[in-house]
């Protein structure tokens, strides 16, 4: 089964991870990829779904549990942004969490 859940200020939000290649990279790798001016990035910034959603930079967090990545956290800005290493580490341990939570609702 796949869910997702989305928040946005700006309305309707159209979901292109599937074809994002920094969703991809960190679905594989299992490691945060991110893109913290994505205009300056040539294989991004032409990329359809970054030009029609203005974003400017993007963070893809593998939510990993038990060696396989089980969900994705995408968090993206309108802005060029770079986040300071507590910031990474913060968001490292939040998607830890997220898959301590997201296990414990599993049936064995």
């Amino acid at each position: 089964m796949s869910a997702q859940g989305i928040h946005s200020s700006g309305g309707t939000v159209e979901n292109w991870l599937a074809d994002d290649p920094l969703a991809q990279e960190a679905i594989a790798s299992q490691t945060i990829q991110g893109a913290v001016n994505i205009a300056t990035e040539t294989a991004l910034a032409s990329l359809p779904h970054y030009q029609k959603a203005g974003i400017q930079a993007h963070l893809s967090v593998p939510v990993v549990h038990g060696g396989r990545s089980i969900a994705l956290i995408s968090l993206q800005w309108k802005q060029p942004c770079s986040l300071r290493p507590d910031e990474l580490t913060t968001i490292h341990l939040a998607a830890q969490q997220v898959a301590l939570v997201l296990t414990s609702f599993q049936s064995d």
